[in-house]
């Protein structure tokens, strides 16, 4: 599962034109988004694999937002706007990703903060990023809400 999100993940940066790099660093070392350069750089090393997705769709968000400067990926909780932003678009990024095999009645927020190493103050933001999900797929499929 981590490796095909983070394949998703770097095929989605590709698309819109972010290079991608994984480098074997320092364990310590976190990852990291160049935006000017329009690149992510990945560490290999990194002692927790299920966060990588996570780190991935962060420094993409980045990008994404239009964030100017270079970032380096915390697991800590901030109250820097710019990060809240990237952490949330990650959220919109990986939930269709996680969840498109999944009913609603199975989703389960917990399994996936675990599974993906996500930090658990952002629980309240990804269960409101699942819920919008579901939402969307009864709005298309043309289904109630409440089914």
């Amino acid at each position: 599962m981590i490796d095909d999100l983070l394949d998703t993940i770097r095929n989605i940066a590709w698309d819109l034109g972010i290079g991608w790099e994984v480098a074997q660093l320092h364990p310590e070392q976190s990852p990291l988004v160049d935006t000017g350069r329009r690149l992510i750089i990945l560490n290999s090393n990194w002692p927790n694999k299920r966060e990588m997705p996570f780190q991935a769709a962060h420094e993409l968000a980045h990008v994404i937002n239009g964030d100017v400067g270079t970032y380096y990926y915390t697991r800590e909780r901030t109250d820097s706007r710019i990060e809240g932003s990237a952490n949330r678009q990650a959220l919109k990024i990986l939930v269709p990703l996680y969840f498109q095999s999944i009913d609603r009645e199975n989703a389960n927020v917990q399994q996936f903060m675990v599974d993906l190493s996500i930090p658990s103050w952002l629980e309240p933001k990804a269960e409101e990023t699942i819920g919008a999900f579901y939402c969307r797929l009864c709005k298309t499929s043309g289904g109630d809400v409440d089914d």
